[in-house]
């Protein structure tokens, strides 16, 4: 991976995740180890937390379209690997909420995701 091509975004805008039974197994505890790190990384990479969550959740069955969708959050984090968080102590802070009305998040089994 250390020569992957880095990737703009974590996930393709025009795939969804689903359980596609169809399509081959990968090993499953490369799979979960991968997620694994993504998660410790999401404390402080916050714009993958959703992502991982949602790859998070085919650990048990993972196929080899989870583990693409894996390498390539690995992929995009590769690419911005300088940016951060900066927390500054003498701001005010301001709460802004956000809504995301996808009442069929999930093909699977039409929950909300978010």
């Amino acid at each position: 991976m250390d020569k992957a091509k880095a990737e703009c975004t974590p996930v393709a805008a025009h795939l969804k995740s689903s359980k596609d039974t169809a399509r081959e197994k990968v090993d499953p505890s490369m799979y979960c180890s991968i997620i694994g790190s993504l998660l410790y990384l999401t404390a402080s990479r916050l714009n993958i937390a959703f992502v991982v969550e949602v790859c998070a959740g085919y650990q048990i069955d993972s196929r080899k379209f989870h583990f693409y969708s894996a390498k390539r959050i690995l992929k995009y984090i590769t690419g911005t690997v300088d940016y951060g968080l900066w927390y500054n102590f003498d701001t005010t802070v301001i709460l802004i909420g956000y809504c995301d009305a996808d009442w069929v998040g999930c093909s699977d089994d039409h929950k909300i995701t978010s």
